[in-house]
């Protein structure tokens, strides 16, 4: 919701200002790629691609453009044991 939150509050004061601006929202990988094991991080990700999308058709001809970032993992003890799970079940290493 933050995102959603942020661009209500910063969108029509960019357009007011007639000045360019930018709204960059960070994404995942996941938003294109749903993760089974991760349906509700998937989703809200698939959520901010579609908004930005949406707010990128809404400002085209302005100023201001907006759009979405699709990062990956960040490398954390967490994603380092989830990543250790899917190799193991589908009988892999994680380098495989």
């Amino acid at each position: 919701m933050s995102v959603v939150r942020l661009c209500r509050h910063w969108l029509p004061k960019l357009l007011k200002a007639n000045d360019s601006g930018r709204i960059i929202n960070i994404a995942s990988e996941a938003g294109w790629r749903p993760i089974s094991d991760m349906i509700c991080y998937s989703t809200t990700k698939t959520a901010v691609i579609g908004l930005s999308r949406g707010l990128a058709e809404l400002t085209k001809g302005t100023t201001v453009t907006v759009n979405s970032a699709l990062v990956g993992p960040t490398w954390t003890a967490g994603v380092a044991k989830f990543m250790e799970r899917v190799a193991s079940e589908a009988g892999q290493t994680v380098d495989e």
